[in-house]
Order: C-alpha cells, then sequence, then structure tokens
C-alpha cells in the first residue's frame, strides 16, 4: 500500500513495475479483515495476538510471571540460577526499530553449564520454550507468553534433551 505525498504517489502511478507490485485480492482481503478486529474491540485481543501483547499491561505480565516462577524454579533446580528481573521487550524490529516496553524478565543463569546448552535445553521441551541468550543469561520475557498453560506443561514434560 502506498501512501504519501500527491507527488510522489504519481511519479510511482507512472512507474510501469507498479503493476507487478499491486495489492491483489488475498492482500486486500487480509487488509480488510485486521481493519475490521481493530474496529471491534471486544475481539481484538482474539483475533490479534501481537495486539494483545502490546497493549498487555505491565500488572498482568507480573501476575503471570508469579504464577509460572515456581514451575521453572523447580524446573532449573540444578540447571541454573532464577530471578525475576525488570527488562524491555522489543515492539517491532521493521515498523518500530527502537519501540520498547516495560517487562518482567525471568532470568536464567546456568549451572555448571553454557548459556547455549541451557537455551538449547529449553528448545528441546515440548511444546519448545524459546528465550534470549544475553549477558550470560537465558532471558524468558514474559510480555511474550500468550498462555501460561503451555509453559506450565512444558516445564512438566519428560523427556527433555540433555545438554
Amino acid at each position: 500500500m502506498i501512501v504519501g505525498r500527491r507527488e510522489w504517489v504519481q511519479r510511482i502511478k507512472r512507474n510501469p513495475i507498479r503493476r507487478a507490485l499491486r495489492c491483489d485480492k488475498l492482500r486486500l482481503a487480509a487488509l480488510e479483515a485486521t481493519l475490521r478486529a481493530y474496529l471491534t474491540p471486544q475481539t481484538v485481543d482474539k483475533t490479534l495476538p501481537a495486539y494483545r501483547l502490546i497493549s498487555r499491561p505491565l500488572a498482568e505480565i507480573e501476575a503471570m510471571t508469579a504464577k509460572v516462577l515456581a514451575a521453572i524454579e523447580c524446573w532449573a533446580e540444578r540447571r541454573a540460577k532464577v530471578a525475576v528481573m525488570p527488562g524491555k521487550s522489543q515492539v517491532g524490529s521493521g515498523s518500530l526499530p527502537g519501540a520498547t516496553l516495560p517487562t518482567c524478565m525471568i532470568a536464567l543463569t546456568p549451572s555448571g553449564t553454557s548459556v547455549e546448552s541451557l537455551a538449547h535445553e529449553l528448545r528441546a521441551l515440548n511444546p519448545p520454550v524459546i528465550g534470549r541468550m544475553q549477558g550470560g543469561k537465558v532471558l524468558l520475557d514474559m510480555r511474550c507468553l500468550l498462555d501460561t498453560g503451555l509453559l506450565l506443561r512444558a516445564l512438566r514434560t519428560k523427556g527433555t534433551a540433555s545438554a
């Protein structure tokens, strides 16, 4: 979709490559569905998960952190030290490259293994648990958690990959 000053839009309209880049029916249908979802506040959280994550209040993130902390500590026993710390979630890489939102991080500092091995072990769970490796820790950004139940189930699975 091209939006901008009239003079620039007119120049683009005259360019022959414009036909190859025009919106097709599928893109227009997806755009319409997205815009309709934004117009219906009671369904926006269900149909647009990214919107739900971005608009989630910090108090809700803190409550989710408290709900899963004991299970993470149990899983991490002998694997890593666990700490809760404030952090920043990156909103978007392309659309909002510098924008961040406050969040809670669960920091796992490996005990007797590498941060890469600990991250691998988390990814081997079912469903996989994906964190970011930073400063010798695996950080789990709780703003990014869609469902605490899935995380709790993953932490309780048997047969996790060993380092």
